[in-house]
């Protein structure tokens, strides 16, 4: 019966995963596959973009970041070697090239999700039993996030596999395979970097030279070959400063930039305003909340008591928050903490699980379709609609406070 108790936070949240992995993929199903049997052309945005900018490349590379071209409806927003992560999908027709990206997409976060479990076994006295797998599994195939990922054709899983890779070369000591993958992750996507300190820890300075020179400068040079080295300067001069200022096409996104901004919006409605950048108050409170953030970590991380894990978990998660554009798919990198957190749930009070289960509880459910947002968030005060629309933000940081709570209990107790 006690075992029972222990598990029931657990069992509640893997149902409700699986609900939602159902609705999330009926949702799938009912926006591309049956219109796809039905002769249409479904796509999403996203993925359209990643799609025409692969076409776009080999014949004129610096339009990747100059749309509205053919079929691109905004800029490419990625550093120019991820631009070959879509090339071979560009030789396949759209749907088709949608289908196979989002295939080889849940194939990287599988493989995401078994060295995730094996690092949280390796780094920690922490051993997932068959039943905690099984949950574990599902809830993160129930994950908001992945839904979200799989709909646009997102990249954020090859993000989350390059940054649980470099964390898993590290514990095994294969620093300059560990630093090459991070370099490879950003040049994806730029959120990787953030774990660069983490490579620093054991001093291994040489190796981790080598496989960061290494993964700066092979993709370069190969982009190189196919375009002129002025696409990095457009890319880093440009499309960076752009983005880090711009929230882009609307106000519903995940970051504390954007949460701030409806905060701050004033409008009877933060489904519509006027903003089209981070005005500068936000920007340097963001800004600030970052640097402590980062500082209190890295603070930790440099301690002899400090977990290398748990540094881990806090960098890949609250990466998407203190992003200028943190939209929901982004949160996917807050997996790492998720599982933790499954991880440590016996090991911790009633009431500390009881925010570990909101916390995950909020970081499953998705956001409601983009037509039903409007009617939604207007039958509640724009206030309580801004923190419930936020959630991500808040789950992630009540996570992070649980996990740093168990882990300084743990070290008094070696002590």
């Amino acid at each position: 019966m006690h075992e029972k108790r222990q598990n029931l936070h657990l069992i509640v949240l893997t149902v409700i995963a699986v609900i939602f992995l159902i609705a999330g993929l009926h949702r799938i199903t009912y926006l591309y596959f049956i219109p796809f049997f039905e002769g249409s052309r479904p796509f999403s945005q996203d993925f359209k973009i990643f799609y025409y900018s692969a076409k776009t490349f080999f014949e004129a590379p610096l339009n990747i970041y100059n749309a509205p071209i053919s079929g691109i409806p905004v800029p490419y927003l990625y550093p120019p070697p991820s631009i070959f992560l879509f090339v071979p999908f560009s030789l396949l027709p759209e749907v088709s090239s949608y289908f196979s990206f989002v295939l080889i997409g849940i194939l990287a976060y599988i493989i995401s999700i078994r060295l995730l479990i094996k690092s949280i076994e390796i780094n920690i006295d922490i051993k997932f039993v068959r039943f905690q797998r099984i949950c574990i599994w599902l809830i993160a195939f129930g994950f908001g996030p992945f839904i979200q990922n799989l709909r646009q054709g997102q990249v954020t899983s090859f993000v989350l596999l390059a940054c649980v890779g470099t964390y898993y070369l590290l514990i095994r000591g294969k620093n300059t395979s560990a630093a090459g993958i991070l370099l490879i992750g950003f040049w994806i996507k730029l959120y990787p970097i953030i774990l660069f300190p983490l490579l620093l820890k054991e001093k291994k300075y040489i190796q981790v030279a080598i496989g960061t020179g290494l993964g700066i400068l092979l993709p370069m040079i190969i982009t190189i070959f196919f375009s002129p080295f002025e696409i990095f300067s457009v890319y880093f001069t440009r499309i960076v400063p752009s983005t880090s200022q711009q929230i882009m096409l609307n106000p519903l996104n995940q970051s504390i930039a954007g949460f701030l901004m409806r905060v701050s919006a004033g409008a009877t409605s933060f489904t519509s305003w006027n903003y089209f950048f981070v005005p500068v108050g936000i920007k340097v409170t963001v800004i600030i909340i970052s640097l402590i953030s980062l500082s209190w970590i890295f603070h930790y991380f440099f301690k002899k008591s400090a977990n290398s894990l748990f540094v881990f978990i806090s960098l890949t998660s609250i990466t998407s928050m203190i992003s200028f554009l943190g939209w929901e798919y982004s949160y996917l990198l807050a997996l790492p903490l998720v599982i933790y957190s499954i991880g440590i749930l016996p090991n911790i009070n009633p009431s500390q699980k009881l925010i570990v289960f909101i916390c995950i509880l909020a970081l499953i459910i998705p956001k409601p379709p983009d037509e039903f947002t409007p009617q939604i968030i207007e039958i509640m005060p724009l206030f309580i609609a801004n923190i419930l629309y936020s959630r991500y933000i808040f789950a992630v940081i009540g996570i992070n406070i649980i996990c740093y709570i168990f882990i300084s209990k743990q070290n008094k107790i070696l002590r």
